[in-house]
């Protein structure tokens, strides 16, 4: 049963380790984590949440971007499919070039996080069997579109993946992480900035 704020009664209880699974699917999240807290032993014990994600800037997303960002107290862990389960999320190949010319995604993935090609294999047969989205929210790849991938997808996440790669780190960061900056401007120079929040 997923738990409710209601549902949920702790009165007289003392925690020490709490684990709270699916967190972005139960009725209420923050509510209901509001009245698990006041049981839990000060300083001495451990809430762990793990969850799929739910949807773009749904309550559990912004949850765990706030805890990304230092804001709540809570730690993010990510752990991409291929992590998960290194044995059984790959299929033999049955020649080596059976895949043929790999996508600059599946390129991407196999330079960046060391993937080989029985595991893009898998990844293939994967997205065909499921579709697209369906496979980026369950088989999460990274904590930005796996988010995207729950809400629908509107933008490529693929485009989004391949751009977010090439980013570079910001040299700062301004109210909250919510600002990054890349460069400063020289001496004399202007710079516009602009963009469409809806």
């Amino acid at each position: 049963d997923k738990p409710t704020a209601d549902s949920t009664s702790l009165c007289g209880l003392t925690l020490k380790r709490v684990h709270g699974s699916e967190f972005a699917f139960w009725d209420d999240p923050k509510a209901t984590l509001g009245s698990i807290t006041p049981a839990m032993v000060p300083q001495r014990s451990v809430i762990t949440l793990e969850t799929t994600a739910s949807g773009f800037d749904s309550e559990a997303h912004q949850f765990w971007r706030a805890a990304a960002s230092g804001e709540n107290g809570y730690v993010t862990l990510f752990i991409p499919w291929w992590l998960c389960d290194v044995k059984n999320y790959r299929l033999p190949l049955l020649s080596d070039d059976e895949l043929g010319a790999l996508t600059d995604e599946e390129r991407i993935l196999c330079e960046a996080h060391a993937l080989d090609l029985e595991q893009i294999k898998w990844r293939r047969v994967k997205i065909r069997e499921l579709g697209r989205t369906v496979f980026l929210q369950e088989y999460a790849e990274d904590p930005e579109t796996c988010w995207v991938a729950a809400g629908g997808m509107f933008y490529d996440a693929e485009l989004i993946r391949s751009l977010l790669a090439r980013t570079p780190k910001p040299i700062d960061t301004d109210w909250g992480g919510a600002l990054e900056i890349y460069g400063e401007l020289l001496h004399g120079e202007e710079a516009i900035g602009g963009a469409d929040t809806a």
